[in-house]
């Protein structure tokens, strides 16, 4: 079961398909594989207009600690409208393929082994100093692609390297843990140390090797229990990740999955999905506990099964089009190959092995497979209907080794690459322990909706950062669009049903005549409702708050939609246009509510945004910012007493709320005056774009959306708690000079604590400031430059919402 592989002993023919070795890489899959990411970013971009490409570049280069080499399997599928999609239907933290994948260059004979070895575990093995001790590939089946690690890793490090075969159940295996270092037994019987090892362990690998230990391992037995081998959880975690996703036009498609059933549940779900579904054990690998049910033969097979775990998933089954799971809107169907002479259609999946490296990640491998029967247009009958579904052919020999079924290949060597549609997600960040949340809830991960066709020739989306046209319906050209319509008043009964409008409303008269407009953004559902409100840069320098109404209205669905949405990116027009604060002559428009009709400059202005646009809304949210030399949280201030206005706060999901009664001259206050229920969201800091906050504010709005019913409640993102504050004050400096505030914001600061110092201009402590009670940081002054009266720190001070 061990045997040593020495540098040199890397044989093609031992680690790689005959059919292989003689096929080529088609020309676009080759060409795919020398892109590098600005590449690739550039060209997912342009076909898909809607992705923010700065997200895009996030997912691509963040840097895992623990999932560093992952497989995906993928189905390609359409919708009885011919919407064509890719699917992901499982994860694995150790993936097949390399055996199965043409050589990018021929005089490269060791292909993908090389590369991740090269560019995946050396590396990890080089960063850390470890324990001292040889290196290993550990492995319960395949050992053609075990061996042809263990040969490259040979190559690679110029030594040795133990090939062990590590099955669970052995009574006297060949490698064991001691305090969390691996150790292999040689031939003689001598037990070495390991101090870095490649782990081929695919089955209930947590059985024998822990969690967390001293040998460093690629992939640590952590990848599979937070989703590369726990299927539960990653159901979950793709649910998670698709919310700080979904405002950057990005998703992580999946069949309709639902989480945590027990045994007993099963029928009931399967009746739910209309009496076609997938049943899956968590912990399934290889096709091995994954059933696919299509008759109640097949169920009935499945609830005899002496199963050893109590709760499973149930998914959407993917068929032919007329047995396929889920409504008929919501049905996803086998694009499957190209007929044969006699007209027979395969179902395909596609394999799909990704690593990560210093610049990110990079795709490895990938091949596509066929199941063995034909797909037909009714159910099977007589027959298993995994024959006709299960592409995975992976089968257990009688003395517990592992092989393949001898089926046909979907293709000679990988399948075409087939362009995503516009909505995928990183490889696997969403399944890291710290994000994979625990619950029991059901995820019900219906197919995203397509942005709506726009029902008149105005309803255009927001221009993009790059106008190119796109087929999917909002008309996008190259060239800019019309100029609105400017009113005097909005008109929300005139918007068809179903449209995204834009409109300019006028406000008032510079000197020269010209009418001062700000833009407005309308959405109006296929339903009537209510009308929801959200404005931002009512100061001129806070600026997060207009992507944020930018990608709200991108991400909007009106077929989805009941009632009315009104953005207004920027409320102060004339400050936003000079890169100040505030109107002319300082006037603060925030303080100006609610105006008067015949009153001064800002006056006039308050007025007018007062009557012709706040009181024809039935909800707002007030986007903000923290003003020069100030930074802030991501937090919410509310009037938690009213009712309306307490769930708002804690729908939008910030980091911190705050209990604050609407000041005078506000527009909250005016709105809540007006019995408008209203918060006011701080989204971080001034004169910048700041893509986290950008997103999770998004996300909240959505949440409110959907709490307040304009949305179906399947569009709720998952938020962590805020912190309450019941109250909060700032803290001013009583000395000028040079100040240097010590906490962060969100950080919590006990009374006592050193929050702040001032010094001389000649670098003498001039003053200390002292936290006078408990509290959180809200926000604070990150200006240097401190005088008498300066702000210092806003500290929140925790209570609970029965304490407001």
């Amino acid at each position: 079961m061990v045997r040593q592989v020495q540098p040199g002993d890397f044989a093609p023919e031992h680690h790689f398909y005959p059919r292989v070795l003689n096929a080529q890489m088609h020309a676009m899959v080759r060409f795919f594989f020398s892109l590098d990411l600005p590449r690739i970013i550039s060209r997912y971009t342009h076909l898909n207009p809607r992705v923010d490409p700065l997200a895009l570049q996030e997912v691509l280069t963040y840097a895992p600690r623990t999932f560093r080499w992952a497989g995906c399997d993928l189905m390609h599928v359409t919708t009885d409208t011919g919407d064509r999609k890719m699917v992901v239907i499982e994860t694995n933290s150790c993936p097949s393929g390399q055996k199965s994948m043409p050589l990018y260059e021929e005089h490269d004979e060791q292909g993908g082994y090389r590369t991740l070895i090269a560019r995946t575990f050396m590396p990890l093995i080089q960063a850390k100093r470890g324990p001292a001790g040889g290196l290993a590939v550990i492995y319960d089946k395949n050992e053609m692609e075990a061996w042809g690690y263990a040969a490259a890793m040979a190559d690679q490090s110029g030594e040795p390297v133990y090939l062990v075969r590590f099955p669970d159940g052995l009574d006297d295996p060949p490698a064991r843990f001691d305090d969390g270092l691996l150790e292999i037994r040689d031939p003689s019987g001598q037990w070495l140390p390991i101090r870095a090892a490649f782990r081929y362990v695919t089955q209930r690998p947590w059985n024998r090797i822990p969690v967390f230990t001293k040998t460093q391992i690629l992939n640590p037995v952590l990848a599979c229990l937070s989703g590369g081998r726990n299927k539960a959880v990653a159901a979950k975690a793709y649910d998670f990740y698709n919310a700080d996703l979904h405002p950057a036009g990005l998703q992580v498609r999946t069949p309709s999955t639902y989480w945590d059933v027990s045994r007993d549940e099963v029928p009931f779900w399967v009746r739910r999905l209309g009496g076609h579904a997938v049943v899956k054990v968590p912990y399934s690998n290889a096709g091995q506990g994954v059933y696919t049910i299509t008759n109640p033969g097949e169920l009935e097979h499945f609830m005899n099964l002496d199963h050893r775990y109590d709760q499973f998933i149930v998914q959407s089954l993917i068929g032919n089009y007329h047995w396929s799971s889920g409504r008929r809107e919501e049905r996803l169907y086998h694009v499957g190959t190209f007929p044969d002479k006699n007209g027979n259609t395969y179902a395909t999946d596609l394999r799909v092995m990704v690593m990560a490296g210093q610049d990110g990640f990079r795709p490895l491998a990938f091949y596509a497979r066929r199941a063995l029967v034909p797909l037909s247009d009714a159910p099977p009958e007589g027959q298993q209907s995994w024959d006709m579904l299960g592409t995975n052919l992976s089968m257990r020999r009688a003395d517990g080794t592992w092989d393949t079924d001898p089926a046909p290949p979907a293709v000679d060597g990988p399948a075409r690459l087939q362009p995503a549609r516009p909505r995928v997600g990183r490889p696997h960040r969403g399944v890291h322990p710290d994000r994979a949340r625990r619950g029991g809830h059901r995820s019900h991960g219906h197919p995203p909706h397509q942005p709506e066709r726009p029902l008149a020739d105005e309803a255009v989306p927001l221009p993009e950062r790059r106008p190119r046209p796109d087929p999917r319906g909002d008309a996008v050209t190259g060239a800019l669009p019309a100029a609105p319509p400017e009113v005097d008043s909005l008109e929300l009964e005139d918007v068809p049903r179903g449209t995204k409008v834009r409109r300019l409303v006028r406000l008032s008269q510079d000197a020269l005549g010209r009418a001062l407009c700000i833009p407005v953004l309308i959405a109006r559902g296929m339903e009537d409702g209510q009308v929801f409100g959200v404005t931002a840069a009512v100061h001129g320098n806070e600026l997060n708050g207009i992507p944020v109404i930018h990608r709200l209205f991108k991400t909007l669905d009106c077929r989805r939609l009941r009632g009315t949405i009104v953005g207004v990116p920027i409320v102060n027009v004339p400050a936003y246009m000079f890169q100040t604060r505030t109107l002319k002559e300082g006037m603060d428009l925030n303080r100006l509510m609610p105006g008067k009709e015949d009153g001064h400059v800002g006056q006039i202005y308050a007025y007018r945004l007062r009557t012709r646009l706040i009181e024809r809304l039935e909800y707002l949210v007030d986007l903000h910012t923290a003003s020069f030399g100030r930074v802030n949280s991501l937090y919410v201030r509310a009037n938690l007493s009213h009712p309306l206005a307490r769930k708002m706060a804690i729908w939008q999901g910030p980091e911190i709320v705050v209990h604050n009664e609407a000041g005078d001259g506000t527009v909250r206050g005016a709105a809540m005056d007006a019995g408008i229920p209203s918060i006011t969201v701080e989204v971080g800091d001034p004169q910048r774009f700041q893509r986290r906050l950008i997103r999770s504010s998004v996300s909240g709005i959505m949440n409110i959306l959907a709490g307040l019913d304009f949305l179906p409640h399947d569009e709720v993102h998952p938020t962590d708690e805020p912190v309450i504050c019941v109250r909060s004050r700032w803290y001013y400096a009583q000395h000028g000079g040079l100040l240097e505030v010590f906490p962060n914001v969100t950080d919590r600061v006990q009374r006592g604590d050193l929050v702040a110092r001032v010094t001389s201009v000649f670098g003498d402590t001039v003053a200390e400031y002292v936290a006078q009670e408990d509290g959180v940081v809200v926000g604070k002054s990150n200006n240097p430059v401190c005088e008498s009266g300066s702000r210092i720190v806003h500290l929140g001070y925790e209570g609970t919402l029965a304490e407001v």
